[in-house]
């Protein structure tokens, strides 16, 4: 089975691209082969020997086997296996990325999408992944450390430099409009780190061209209309660049001509008027879509500015910050715990550094508060159930204003704090800052296409539960911060308990059906009574409900398919065992909500 990658991956191919594969094989198709890796890798090595091959007439496509799974020790067909295991315990950020792109397009095409299906999880993480912003940046400071991709003053460049014909091609010339400042790869990275932040929640963000994405990140205002424009109308300019540079010896080449001469002959070939205009314009729109990607990848406050307990003044900061002289003592027990290697979350230096970065507004907000220790200790509490502190801290610092909220919810109500202890992932829901309909709505969206995709109610029930908890939990933050009105509140709870019931009676009627067959003419409905019937609900509510069913008076028992089929039962039976098995399979004590008959 072949991967298409990169540009063939999205159908985004450049006049002279390499194709980016990953052969893969799967070795239970095969059993008792001894031989298999060794064919899949002759074969692949044909298959390149074959699209490389140069005649009179040319070649086919140069081919690129670099982006498998830890190529520099993996043949170049991989297992289904070997790859699964490595992206599931080693795959990195910029693979993620690179996986955003990938489509099966020749071999055994259902195998590839039963490949991807199997690696979604990596992909499309279901839990908000800010670090992922940090690990493209590096990637990108690397490149522009370790590439010969041009000028690196581009953000310096003043207005009048730009409009100057002779300022604007001098610093053009030679310069690489892939992987240079304000160049191609900075808007596709815009683009992915936004999809891979966010994607995973949010399904409708996921696009594999970059300017679909751009546009689905507009549309869900994850980017403003402006930016995304910018973004878009640049990325097309130096696409075009990047066509007309391959088209003139068919050479994979990404930097403009570096003479004068050459530039001008090129501005003929773009066919965007003349030279210095061309200069001029594509310098403008290169210099704002790189002002965007900065702003998007760019740190929040400086590193030096941080509290530790051995530093000599480290008491005075504190009290500086509000802290009781009484409480100084606990406070900096606290913070060198922190800074020691006691805690999971914080084992890596990245960790430790982003902490160090965070502390000075950590502690301010905090001081603010009645018994500021109490708040220290919770978000200690908070911190020490992290599995990944990197992925939460960066939640933090590309989030300021959730620090404000956290510190909220740990001050003024310790049971929401509890657990947002016990349930890290409610963290997501503080982001949903209006706390308005369309959070909402997004939260149900959710809810129907996870029981949609779902084979059976027991595969989704913990999907289910983590969402009404989530949800159960953004609206008491909402209430507690006078964001949303009690009755507002109180529908949006029922909302989500008709959408969970909903989804469930139908897996349910389903599974029955497979099992004991069907009633022609029957029905089944359940009645909300009580708070879920006004929508009223409040914190803590059962589902008061009422199962009512009909079915034509000469209908007896169920009717099965084949004789050895599904047992048939008695009608009533049936039906109260249907929905007997859909309420009881409802959400339990992590926090939803039980049905009560």
């Amino acid at each position: 089975m072949v991967l298409a990658m990169g540009k063939l991956g999205a159908r985004e191919l450049n006049y002279s691209s390499d194709i980016d594969l990953i052969v893969l094989y799967d070795p239970d198709r095969h059993p008792g082969n001894g031989e298999l890796r060794h064919t899949f890798v002759r074969m692949t090595s044909d298959l390149v020997t074959l699209m490389e091959a140069r005649d009179a007439n040319g070649y086919v496509f140069r081919m690129d086997l670099r982006l498998r799974p830890d190529p520099s020790a993996t043949p170049a067909a991989v297992s289904f296996p070997a790859a699964i295991q490595y992206y599931e315990s080693m795959g990195r950020t910029w693979e993620r990325a690179a996986m955003t792109k990938a489509r099966p397009v020749a071999g055994d095409i259902t195998a590839g999408r039963r490949f991807l299906k199997t690696i979604h999880p990596f992909i499309w993480r279901r839990h908000l992944d800010f670090a992922v912003i940090d690990d493209l940046h590096d990637m990108k400071a690397r490149i522009d450390r370790h590439r010969n991709a041009g000028h690196a003053n581009l953000d310096s460049l003043r207005a009048a430099d730009i409009r100057d014909p002779d300022t604007a091609t001098r610093w053009l010339l030679g310069q690489n409009v892939k992987l240079g400042q304000g160049g191609i790869r900075e808007v596709e990275f815009v683009a992915q780190a936004l999809q891979l932040v966010w994607g995973g929640r949010r399904p409708e963000l996921r696009d594999p061209t970059t300017l679909g994405a751009l546009r689905r990140l507009r549309r869900a205002g994850l980017l403003a209309r402006e930016q995304s424009a910018i973004l878009a109308r640049n990325y097309r300019i130096l696409r075009q660049a990047e066509h007309r540079l391959q088209m003139r010896l068919d050479h994979q080449t990404h930097s403009l001509p570096d003479t004068e001469d050459g530039f001008a002959r090129f501005a003929i070939f773009m066919n965007m008027g003349p030279p210095d205009e061309l200069a001029s314009s594509m310098l403008a729109v290169m210099q704002r879509s790189r002002r965007i990607f900065d702003q998007q990848f760019a740190e929040s406050g400086p590193e030096d500015i941080t509290i530790a307990p051995e530093d000599a003044d480290a008491a005075d900061r504190l009290r500086a910050h509000g802290f009781p002289p009484a409480d100084i003592n606990d406070a900096l027990a606290i913070l060198n715990r922190w800074e020691g290697n006691r805690l999971r979350a914080l084992r890596s230096d990245r960790a430790r550094k982003l902490l160090r970065r965070l502390l000075p507004g950590l502690l301010a907000e905090m001081g603010r508060r009645q018994q500021p220790l109490a708040v220290l200790r919770r978000f200690d509490a908070l911190l020490e159930r992290q599995w990944a502190g990197v992925q939460f801290l960066s939640l933090l610092e590309r989030n300021p204003a959730l620090i404000h909220r956290i510190v909220t919810v740990l001050d003024c109500a310790p049971f929401l704090a509890d657990h947002l202890a016990e349930t890290p992932s409610a963290l997501d829901g503080l982001l949903d800052m209006d706390g308005g309909p369309g959070a909402v709505s997004t939260v149900t969206v959710l809810a129907r296409r996870q029981v949609a995709g779902a084979r059976s109610a027991e595969q989704v029930l913990p999907v289910l539960r983590g969402l009404v908890c989530g949800e159960e939990f953004r609206l008491s933050v909402a209430r507690l911060e006078h964001r949303m009105s009690e009755d507002r509140a109180a529908r949006a709870r029922t909302a989500m308990a008709e959408t969970v019931m909903r989804g469930l009676l139908r897996l349910v009627s389903a599974e029955h059906r497979q099992r004991h067959g069907t009633v022609p003419g029957g029905a089944v409905a359940v009645v909300a009574l009580g708070k879920v019937g006004s929508r009223e609900m409040m914190p803590g509510s059962d589902l008061d409900l009422m199962v009512v069913f009909d079915h034509p008076e000469d209908a007896g028992e169920s009717v099965v398919s084949a004789s050895d089929g599904p047992r048939a039962r008695a009608f009533r039976r049936h039906l109260l065992r249907a929905a007997g098995a859909c309420l009881c399979r409802g959400p339990d004590s992590t926090g939803a909500r039980r049905p009560a008959l």
